[in-house]
């Protein structure tokens, strides 16, 4: 690992809840895999840490966050996949599915902690191996199979199954990893897909955001197009150049894409089972893991159909020498010829599959005493390694014959000779031109995925957008609520002044003559309650309105009860004196007052207020208005006298 890449990396001991990182497992462009220790159940754990290259940074605090303002939405959007993918593994309890056992959001950046796997990945295996016998390759498919099976019935699928995320554990199971892809659309999600696809692995309904094309046959196309891999050693076609054969919109892929009963070591059966797993059309492949499982051969099936091949014959040094080397020139020659069109991108190609460059032996290789040998098929990936390693070590170690015609070279004259050469030149060119018509596909298709990661980019951007402009509504609204409640609030403190000069010094206990169903102040013609206040001074009378609480009223009494008029607050204590001439007669109490004046509540069992002649308020409380007078002192008979009471809003 590099100092750049450990400079990303959380140290040794660095602690996370009661997990201690110990090393770093793995590290790739969206984060970073790590060893550490469960201090509670005291076992190793792997922990993956979302750390996207592209789109975030690491802080000498540790911390994660996205590199710009510009990134920032890229970077939740995937935040957010790998939350949810790890929630969607821990659905899952199947020794052949990556066991999640907890995942949290912690440095600003999201942990998913899983069981800590020892072995090797399959497609580190197939670059090593190149192909796997069917055993091998069954003993894998079996339990990835059975524990799809069980991703599928909780209505999920994979959508990205190939050897990458296919892990090979020492005793030789399968765990099948990676759920970023996977998808509640079987039944319940009847919504667009994000289009995510592996070329080569991928069905063509997956390069379509429309969810309905897709179900469990997708992922059985994705294993069977791994079974092509680990058979033939060869990538399978991508389903877009498929498309131009299958749908009639062009050229297609190369003759005998599928696999044929001749394919050597393997039996009928599997090469059945697997070209039904990789048909273009999605409903002529099984359509259930189920369905595809009793396809598979079984172990007895197997020791019964799979012969093995004899090894083919040797072939002699001084012919795989020479053909090596003419290989090799005319493969120079030719890409010097086309080195100006394809550029750095030969150079590329060359060094990621060296079995490109290499010669194919031909019979004019061969001494002219010596017959043709018969073709043969090596019967394991170890036959093939052993026949061409003494290409790759000459090649090695005579690098001047990339650059120099061969020394042992055929007379100009020789018409057999000539002829011969002319025929290698021209199955050279040709390999060429496939490899030519090749690198333009993959670029057609790299230029295809970058066109289709742009689209996904802005879809998501404006979806970003549309999100963040609700927020600031929903805050607009939030604000203008606040400030409306503030408002309230202030004319309710206003109020409460008020109210405090004008309260009973402790509660009443009169009856209540009530409205079982008050209404708020709307609900009375031109928003206006006209009533008359009788004279009792012993029970509340409702008014049938109810408070509101931060509403504002204002309460009028008028006319003149029998004993004279209702006269104004006499002092800052809030009292005020209905008598004659405005005299104080003495022994007027109303709830807790020494004179005749009318008095108001909202609500039972609060305290009463003083209302005078007209009170403006703000109510801090809810509840029925009550009110109560009196017009006469103790000494005098009371009469039936009233006051008319009219009661508005101010506008508040």
């Amino acid at each position: 690992m590099t100092a750049q890449e450990m400079g990303r990396a959380l140290p040794p001991g660095y602690k996370l809840h009661w997990y201690v990182i110990q090393s770093v497992l793995g590290q790739g462009g969206f984060g970073i895999t790590y060893l550490a220790h469960d201090t509670n159940l005291d076992k190793a754990v792997a922990i993956k840490e979302y750390l996207p290259q592209q789109f975030a940074r690491r802080l000498q605090d540790s911390r994660v966050e996205a590199l710009s303002e510009d990134t920032r939405g890229q970077y939740q959007w995937g935040l957010d996949r790998f939350i949810s993918e790890a929630r969607t593994l821990s659905r899952f309890e199947h020794p052949n599915i990556v066991r999640v056992h907890a995942v949290f959001e912690e440095n600003g950046t999201g942990y998913m902690v899983m069981s800590y796997e020892q072995g090797e990945g399959l497609q580190d295996i197939l670059k090593r191996q190149g192909k796997l016998d069917e055993a091998t390759l069954l003993g894998i498919l079996r339990p990835l199979l059975e524990g799809l099976e069980l991703v599928h019935r909780q209505n999920f699928i994979h959508r990205d199954i190939k050897p990458d995320n296919i892990y090979i554990r020492g005793d030789g199971s399968p765990v099948l990893l990676d759920f970023g892809s996977a998808r509640q659309s079987i039944e319940d999600q009847p919504q667009a897909m994000t289009v995510m696809v592996t070329p080569g692995y991928a069905p063509f309904e997956q390069y379509s955001s429309d969810s309905n094309d897709q179900g469990p046959w997708t992922d059985i196309y994705g294993l069977g197009a791994t079974s092509y891999k680990a058979i033939t050693g060869r990538l399978l076609t991508n389903a877009v150049e498929r498309s131009k054969t299958e749908m009639g919109g062009g050229p297609g892929p190369v003759a005998g894409e599928l696999l044929k009963s001749t394919e050597d070591g393997y039996s009928e059966a599997l090469l059945r089972a697997v070209n039904h797993a990789i048909a273009f059309d999605p409903k002529k492949r099984p359509q259930t893991v189920r369905e595809w499982l009793a396809e598979l051969p079984t172990p007895s099936q197997l020791a019964d159909t799979v012969v093995d091949v004899p090894p083919a014959p040797p072939i002699k040094p001084r012919a795989q020498q020479a053909g090596s080397r003419r290989g090799i020139y005319l493969a120079v020659a030719a890409v010097l010829l086309v080195a100006a069109g394809a550029g750095a991108y030969f150079l590329q190609q060359g060094a990621a599959r060296p079995a490109a460059a290499e010669p194919v032996p031909t019979q004019a290789a061969l001494p002219a005493d010596t017959p043709p040998a018969e073709p043969a098929t090596p019967p394991q990936q170890s036959g093939d390694q052993t026949a061409a390693a003494p290409i790759e070590e000459e090649s090695r170690a005579a690098p001047v014959a990339m650059v120099s015609p061969p020394a042992a070279e055929a007379p100009a004259d020789d018409p057999q000779a000539e002829a011969e050469r002319r025929e290698q030149e021209r199955l050279e060119a040709a390999r060429l031109e496939q490899e030519r018509e090749a690198a333009q596909r993959q670029e057609e298709e790299r230029q295809e995925r970058e066109r289709l990661a742009r689209q996904q980019l802005e879809n998501e951007r404006r979806a970003l957008e549309a999100e963040k402009a609700a927020l600031a509504l929903e805050r607009e609204k939030a604000l203008a609520e606040q400030q409306r409640q503030a408002a309230i609030n202030s004319r309710i403190q206003a109020s409460e002044k008020d109210f405090v000069a004008r309260r009973a010094a402790a509660p009443d206990t009169f009856e209540y003559d009530s409205n079982d169903n008050p209404q708020p102040l709307e609900t009375f013609p031109a928003n206006t309650v006209t009533l008359q206040a009788f004279a009792n001074a012993s029970r509340w009378q409702g008014t049938g309105l109810a408070i509101e609480r931060g509403r504002s009223y204002r309460i009028k009494a008028g006319g003149s009860w029998k004993m004279g008029t209702l006269c104004n607050p006499t002092d800052a204590t809030g009292k005020g004196m209905y008598a004659l001439l405005c005299q104080n007669l003495g022994g007027q109490t109303v709830a807790g007052y020494d004179h005749g004046a009318l008095i108001g509540k909202i609500g039972r069992g609060s305290l009463a207020f003083y209302i005078g002649p007209e009170f403006t308020f703000t109510a801090g409380d809810e509840g029925e208005l009550f009110l109560m007078g009196n017009d006469a002192a103790p000494y005098i008979v009371d009469n039936s006298g009233s006051l008319s009471v009219t009661i508005t809003s101010t506008g508040q």
